[in-house]
């Protein structure tokens, strides 16, 4: 509980200097790239996180509080009285299945309502760049690269787990700080740095943001639930590993002499036999409360530094970057561990091919927090909304940025510097990545309520009759699927055809050429406007 009373804590300061670092940004910079898709597709994700986090608290909190009193396995679950674990029943199996799937129905429909609201906002524009990419590439690239991945982030994982299951105190909450500092440093920069050199910069399109969004979906849920199930002995660890074998003594008792008067027996002659007994995996469906157990207080410490820790680091790095000019071993450092957005651009050397945004890294990993939202926060109310705090600072700390290097230059170097963040930020196609990426979201979660679900029930009425739940649960995506495109159709042939033109504005060429048009026009008078106020 300590490291939610830090969080909150964290929180409180935090709000404190919001309004005092808000003054100090220019918005009027930012107005001409407010209107693209990376940024249209950044409201989305802020108020998916928001409304995640509200039916997180108002619905399912006070829903697991009332389960884990009456139908509860164990009598004291302390912080995790208000998750979706230590469950027992049929009630709670049927009303968190229907809960948890309805949600995730709702939130596609929300997903493609917010998205056709932000297309007459957000400039369209078709991607004139094809890329090519063949199998040769994905063997020697992405193979390698998903390899070494999986490889480095489960020991790590498996350090923290087997740390968790046989040693805890002290040195578990070193682990988590470690593990969630690994987190961060691995996603934001090893991997990326990683990545670079292994297509030696070139752009792979969306293959290389699929692959991405793998990465973060392996690293933050997959990795670990397959770490817990090997390591932890409340899963499948004596299913994997033979369970040692009970030793212990029978005594055999044996009558020698017997008393001729009362009949009775008063000399035995003991004989002592040792036995050993190897007991069969047994399966108490406890697993997925190890899950949460484990990695809860994990994710929450991730969140900390996410929300908190990186942005100071990055001022600080900034701040000894621009100070740090005679020391050239130190200012190459520092140089190196900045993003791009947070140094001076010399436009004299040209336009990086790169960008300089990762408007696709930032994306991927926003998109790993809301998976991380769908699937550990919803079980654990909580930690739901500890990731939708680090989403919204992410974000606004992102646009901080964005607006800070937009400002870093005058007169006609800023209207350079808006042109080329606008071409970034339009190029990125977000909304259609955010649209793709959704489903495998709504798949990877009901893969992960999978377990919760069958231990509820099996707990209440065992194997026999709840294995199905292990089959019929990690199909609901094709049948949600199913019902959202019966519905998408519904809803063009009653609404008529001005619903299907918008949604199939993929082939609409003159609609995306005229809102081009208007994108440009707009740009061009913003920028025209920012430099004549900053000059007057």
């Amino acid at each position: 509980n300590s490291i939610f009373f830090v969080w909150l804590g964290a929180i409180l300061a935090a709000l404190l200097c919001y309004f005092r670092w808000k003054n100090t940004v220019n918005d009027r910079a930012a107005t001409a790239i407010s209107n693209t898709h990376l940024y249209a597709t950044l409201k989305i994700v802020c108020r998916l996180s928001v409304i995640t986090a509200f039916y997180a608290v108002v619905v399912l909190l006070p829903l697991y509080s009332a389960f884990s009193i009456v139908y509860g396995t164990q009598t004291y679950t302390y912080a995790y009285i208000v998750a979706a674990v230590f469950l027992s029943g049929v009630v709670p199996f049927a009303l968190n299945w229907c809960l948890w799937v309805v949600f995730l129905f709702l939130l596609a429909f929300a997903v493609k309502m917010m998205s056709l609201s932000q297309v007459g906002r957000a400039s369209q524009r078709k991607t004139t760049t094809i890329i090519t990419l063949d199998w040769q590439s994905i063997l020697f690239i992405f193979v390698p690269y998903l390899v070494f991945n999986c490889l480095v982030v489960g020991g790590a994982n498996a350090a923290y787990v087997y740390v968790a299951v046989y040693k805890g105190g002290s040195l578990l909450l070193v682990m988590q700080t470690l593990l969630s500092v690994f987190k961060i440093v691995w996603g934001r920069w090893a991997l990326p740095y990683v990545l670079t050199l292994l297509t030696q910069q070139k752009q792979y399109g969306r293959v290389q943001v699929i692959t991405n969004i793998l990465v973060h979906v392996l690293n933050n849920i997959v990795i670990p639930c397959l770490i817990v199930a090997g390591v932890s002995p409340n899963c499948f660890y004596y299913a994997l590993v033979t369970a040692p074998s009970v030793d212990s003594i029978a005594v055999n008792a044996e009558c020698v002499d017997v008393d001729s008067v009362t009949n009775q027996c008063i000399q035995y002659n003991y004989t002592y036999v040792p036995t050993s007994y190897k007991p069969p995996f047994t399966y108490n469906f406890q697993c997925s409360a190890s899950l949460i157990t484990y990695y809860a207080p994990a994710f929450v410490s991730m969140c900390i530094v996410s929300t908190f820790v990186t942005p100071m680091v990055q001022c600080l790095c900034m701040w000894l970057y621009m100070h740090s000019t005679a020391y050239p071993f130190w200012h190459r450092l520092f140089d190196r561990i900045l993003p791009r957005v947070m140094k001076p651009v010399d436009l004299s050397a040209g336009i990086s091919e790169r960008g300089y945004l990762n408007s696709g890294g930032f994306l991927t990993s926003l998109i790993g927090t809301i998976a991380l939202m769908l699937t550990f926060g919803v079980i654990f109310p909580p930690l739901c909304v500890a990731l939708a705090v680090s989403v919204l600072v992410s974000v606004y700390v992102f646009r901080v940025n964005v607006q800070r290097f937009i400002n870093s230059a005058t007169g006609q170097q800023r209207e350079k510097i808006v042109e080329m963040v606008h071409a970034e930020c339009q190029n990125i196609e977000s909304l259609q990545i955010l649209g793709h990426s959704w489903w495998v979201l709504v798949t990877v979660s009901c893969w992960f309520y999978t377990l919760f679900l069958f231990d509820t029930l099996g707990d209440a009425v065992g194997f026999g009759r709840a294995y199905w739940v292990l089959i019929v649960v990690p199909l609901m995506p094709i049948v949600l699927y199913g019902v959202y495109v019966g519905l998408c159709k519904y809803f063009i042939v009653t609404f008529g055809e001005d619903t299907k033109n918008i949604s199939e504005q993929d082939g609409c060429d003159e609609m995306i050429a005229e809102v081009e048009i208007q994108s440009v026009n707009v740009v061009q008078n913003v920028v025209h406007n920012v430099i004549v106020e900053n000059n007057s």
